[in-house]
């Protein structure tokens, strides 16, 4: 009788298990095997109940939805003033989104690469497949008449140029949720601090990447508006949500930095840089965490003066100050999520004492 399942079935079984699992989940199924086929069908058993299990651990509600409402909008789900369709284009870009999260998702969940920049990469082009896949699906439905060709996606120049920029969003997302800090303090030696702390100088650098994007998008947007109003009031407003992003940016510049460890600087020092700069951030990330909201104030306004000066061509729609609002509201519980974090890691750091073999740090 054999006692091991045949190599092939395994390679097959192993591969479709996360890895954080896979060892376990592996040898208590050689543990009960008894033929191929009991094999498959008890990893088959168990395998939903694992990945299901994967996922809640690397569960991100804000992440994910940040991510969601950016591949959503590349999509051009909030597009408005265009030519009609079939479906509504909501729906037209609910489709892919929801093929793209699901990429996502399965990425966090089997994810085992090393690199932060090659995991981004590889969740990004996943996400890219997937698309692409359900577009595939969307066109042979389509050519065999069973659903409208409206279903299927255009990117004409200006969809484009935000579905890129959205790429790059997602990219820098995804590396910056990456460059997490320990939850413990214990046996933390000045090489363990060194590395985190340059692991915290990069999460700060990848945020502050994520924020230009968007900012650079914002500008796009506005600015578009702004050169499409007809009126004298509406352009009043998008001119001063512009200058207000810029401001916001320029501010958001000048805090996203890390002060850097000077050299040879002892642990207590070192420690007690470290511990200031988690404080600031902190401090940074809760005080600006809704402070995007204040951009689509100007516009809104303006289009309620307009209105009130009998404007007949909306330049503000709900669907827009909704969309953007989400946004906002998402990129706030991420900042406030991530800012819980930073101050729990310096508490647990307050207690920290200098090994006794400690000499230098190095930066």
């Amino acid at each position: 009788m054999e006692t091991r399942p045949p190599v092939l079935i395994d390679r097959i079984v192993r591969a479709l298990i996360p890895p954080a699992s896979r060892e376990a989940i592996i040898g208590d199924l050689w543990e009960r095997y008894r033929s191929p086929l009991h094999y498959a069908l008890e990893a088959l058993n168990v395998m939903p109940f694992v990945v299901a299990s994967q996922i809640r651990r690397t569960w991100n509600p804000p992440m994910l939805g940040l991510q969601a409402v950016t591949f959503f909008v590349g999509f051009g789900g909030f597009a408005v003033n265009a030519a009609p369709l079939d479906i509504p284009r909501w729906l037209r870009a609910a489709v892919p989104t929801i093929a793209a999260m699901i990429a996502l998702v399965l990425r966090d969940a089997y994810r085992s690469e090393q690199n932060p920049m090659r995991r981004a990469a590889l969740d990004v082009l996943t996400a890219v497949v997937f698309v692409a896949i359900s577009q595939t699906a969307l066109f042979a439905l389509s050519a065999n008449g069973l659903v409208s060709a409206d279903w299927l996606l255009t990117f004409p120049p200006r969809r484009a140029v935000f579905m890129a920029a959205g790429l790059a969003m997602v990219f820098c997302l995804r590396v910056w949720a990456d460059q997490s800090v320990p939850n413990t303090a214990s046996d933390v030696s000045p090489a363990d601090l060194l590395r985190e702390y340059h692991q915290f100088e990069r999460s700060v650098l990848w945020r502050r990447r994520r924020e230009l994007i968007g900012v650079l998008g914002g500008l796009v947007i506005g600015t578009g508006f702004l050169w499409q109003a007809a009126d004298l009031t509406p352009r009043i407003g998008w001119a001063a949500s512009t200058a207000l992003a810029l401001a916001i940016a320029w501010y958001l510049a000048r805090q996203a930095s890390v002060a850097p460890l000077p050299d040879h600087s002892s642990f207590t020092s070192s420690l007690t840089l470290y511990r200031r700069e988690l404080d600031r951030q902190t401090r940074v990330l809760r005080s600006v965490a809704w402070l995007w909201c204040l951009t689509i104030i100007p516009p809104v306004v303006a289009e309620a003066i307009g209105r009130g000066l009998a404007i007949s061509q909306p330049t503000v729609q709900p669907i827009q100050v909704g969309g953007y609002l989400l946004i906002c509201f998402l990129v706030g519980w991420l900042y406030v999520q991530y800012a819980r974090t930073l101050q729990q890691r310096s508490e647990a750091l307050a207690g920290l004492r200098e090994p006794s073999s400690s000499a230098g740090i190095r930066s």
